[in-house]
């Protein structure tokens, strides 16, 4: 997870970089129920999503 948020940021700091007239602005949208975090385990997970883990479906069981 670590490596993927320093990839986008890096990505966007690069983007700000090519583009003119225009502001380039990123946000952390937080955790996610996706294909990619249900595969995940809690013990995997960053300590503060660990409580969550339920909510990002690292558990298999996502809230929807």
């Amino acid at each position: 997870m670590a490596v993927s948020g320093r990839a986008k940021l890096a990505y966007n700091r690069e983007l700000a970089a090519r583009v003119t007239g225009v502001t380039v602005l990123a946000a952390d949208p937080g955790a996610a129920a996706t294909p990619n975090a249900a595969e995940m385990t809690p013990e995997i997970l960053p300590p503060a999503l660990r409580p969550r883990s339920h909510a990002v479906g690292a558990d298999g069981r996502a809230d929807r």
